[in-house]
């Protein structure tokens, strides 16, 4: 299946269909023509783009953020091998030297940004903006803090990226698909089918005999690579951060009791809430008349119709005094007495009144229902300075050569023992090891290390405050093919599975020839016996290219859309082997002027956008013909030996 989108992407048609299924943008470049170009120069550079070049750390930084991103995407871990089968490495390579042609390409042309443009973008993003629509520097500094980036990195992030849009809106700005084309695109996007299937059983194979130690032995010499087994490495780990330093035990009630005092408005009580709303209006009589009307009875949410204010324009929900943005409006509304409305006031906006729904009064939690957590933050706030002094400790046992069990033993400290970890942080059996101090940056440096070798502290930040994390290196299993002695329960259950698809395939191409000649599904189940099919066969009706109609997988809709209507075919599962029958195919009509046209336009302009963005890089390229260095890569991604990039 992953061939099939390889050669699709290589045409406009191809690169529409994987457009709406992956949902590509246009600034996702793929590799052009890398293997032209492949040389080895020396020192920790990936690639050199005429003067530019891409450092093994930018690499490796790409690599895992694509990595993890797709891991989020699939809601799986990816191992290395499979992130190899993807193609995950050449097209961070891609999109990398493509960033880096465009870069190129800017300073030819002389593109460049001022800080104005920034600012102004900065000013003008949604995301940074409060209710009222004014810039709001926390939700910036929040949005930065969840990227994991700095203010001067974003800046400059957008320094390179406006000169690359630019470039690529000039050559990409006018695109229009003509008619036949969103016709074509439309048809084969749109298309449903309806089928009638039925599900073999794995029992349907029937008694599977086990193979004899020589025939399994040579299919497992066929297979090796199946079976190779990661590199493995054991670490030895220290930790610290305030939290894990802090010992509330030893905060006195006293110092508790003083520190709950000082804080127990602001920390340990819920200040009082109002649910608020407001009408706003443009002059102070108008104001004044509506306010008579609501004195006389009139309703409140039947002059905001009236005026076509909607709820989300004029309910601010539950909130505190200090939540309310426009401060005449948090006076009027947290001085009435009782839920009701205000007299008119003049707001930021203009003259406003206020109407209080409800009110919930302020409440403060006892000591004894926050007595622990009071002496947990006194322990946090005064291990904080412990960190830094212990920090200083650590590495001077470091520096004379101490074993890091006996800085753990001496400080009282816990040393985790990791036996084995792979460069995913799994196991050797594949699970995840959980609570790993350092996450990706411990496994990053401990890959990037060896055994005996003296490694600098890891600095992490927690809820809590700044730590650090050492690590030793104590063993390094290699990358190796697996004996047959060693991964023979595991070729066995793997030769069983092949042998029992086989044999579903046999029967399920048996049924497929009976159905084209014209027999009923029902008459071909009715003649097998009974636990062959796992559940009767049932009709699957509005099955899309993109969707698993009927809880059929991505495969067997694949085979669905392949075959001809009236035709049958089959596809493996999970578990057995799915028979069908395509009996319906029919495509919805195309109006002009529908919301689906446009859709459809959209999506082919942004593809044909993406060809042509992907032919200038490609042309670029070939002239300043950059040179790659395969084995920094594969040392920067902690990838093994393969065939080239």
């Amino acid at each position: 299946m992953l061939q099939i989108f390889r050669n699709a992407g290589r045409h406009w048609f191809g690169k529409a269909i994987t457009t709406v299924l992956f949902g590509l943008l246009i600034l996702s470049f793929g590799i052009w023509g890398v293997a032209d170009w492949i040389a080895r120069p020396s020192g920790n550079t990936v690639a050199t783009v005429g003067e530019r070049t891409i450092s093994a750390q930018a690499a490796r930084d790409a690599y895992l953020a694509q990595l993890q991103a797709l891991q989020r995407q699939l809601r799986t871990p990816i191992s290395p091998e499979q992130a190899r089968a993807l193609g995950l490495e050449q097209q961070v390579l891609g999109q990398l030297v493509g960033q880096a042609v465009l870069d190129t390409s800017a300073d030819d042309l002389k593109l460049a940004v001022p800080d104005a443009t920034i600012v102004d973008i900065v000013m003008r993003e949604p995301q940074f903006r409060d209710s009222q629509g004014n810039f709001n520097r926390a939700a910036f500094d929040a949005a930065l803090q969840n990227a994991g980036i700095t203010e001067k990195a974003f800046v400059d992030e957008q320094r390179a990226v406006l000169p690359r849009r630019q470039i690529a809106e000039s050559l990409t700005g006018d695109i229009a698909p003509t008619a036949p084309m969103q016709e074509a695109f439309h048809r084969f996007v749109a298309e449903r089918r309806e089928a009638r299937q039925i599900t073999l059983a794995p029992q349907a194979a029937g008694v599977v005999a086990d193979a004899d130690n020589a025939t399994l032995e040579a299919w497992f010499n066929e297979r090796k690579p199946m079976f190779r087994l990661q590199e493995f490495r054991s670490i030895a780990v220290l930790s610290i951060d305030p939290e894990t330093l802090a010992k509330p035990e030893k905060v006195t009630r006293e110092a508790a009791v003083a520190r709950y005092e000082a804080d127990k408005e602001s920390r340990y009580g819920t200040p009082e809430t109002r649910h608020v709303q407001q009408l706003v209006f443009q002059n102070a009589d108008e104001a004044a008349a509506a306010r008579q009307r609501l004195a006389e009875g009139a309703d409140f949410t039947a002059i905001a119709a009236e005026r076509k204010v909607a709820e989300a324009d004029y309910d601010l929900g539950l909130v505190a005094r200090d939540a309310v943005f426009d401060p005449a409006v948090a006076e009027a509304a947290f001085t009435l007495t009782e839920p009701g409305i205000s007299a008119p006031v003049q707001g930021r906006f203009g003259t406003v009144i206020v109407r209080v729904v409800s009110i919930t009064p302020p409440s403060v939690q006892s000591f004894g229902e926050v007595e622990q957590a009071v002496r947990l933050a006194i322990a946090i706030d005064d291990a904080r300075a412990a960190v830094n002094a212990l920090h200083d400790r650590i590495e001077d046992a470091r520096a004379a050569a101490t074993p890091l069990a006996e800085i753990a033993t001496a400080n009282g400290l816990p040393l985790q023992t990791i036996s084995a970890v792979d460069s995913a942080g799994r196991d050797r059996a594949g699970k995840t090891i959980p609570d790993l101090p350092g996450g990706a940056d411990l496994l990053k440096a401990a890959f990037a290390s060896d055994v005996g070798a003296d490694n600098a502290p890891l600095r992490r930040q927690t809820s809590t405050g700044a730590g650090y994390v050492w690590f030793d290196v104590t063993d390094v299993a290699p990358e190796r093919d697996r004996t047959f002695a060693e991964a023979r329960d595991e070729a066995l259950k793997r030769w069983r599975d092949e042998a029992v698809a086989d044999k579903l395939s046999a029967t399920a191409g048996d049924i497929v020839a009976r159905l084209d000649k014209g027999e009923s599904l029902d008459d071909i189940v009715a003649s097998f016996p009974a636990g062959t099919f796992a559940g009767p066969a049932r009709t699957v009706t509005d099955i899309a290219r993109n969707s698993q109609g009927g809880g059929l997988p991505p495969a067997a809709v694949q085979q669905i859309f392949a075959t001809h209507k009236g035709k049958a075919g089959s596809a493996a599962l999970p578990e057995g082997r799915v028979v069908f029958q395509v009996t319906e195919a029919a495509t919805p009509p195309l109006a002009a002027s529908s919301p689906q046209a446009a859709a459809v336009a959209q999506q082919l302009r942004t593809a044909l956008a993406d060809d042509l963005l992907a032919e200038y890089i490609g042309k670029r390229q070939t002239e300043l013909r950059p040179t790659f260095n395969e084995q920094a890569l594969r040392a920067a991604i902690g990838a093994g030996p393969s065939g080239g990039l």
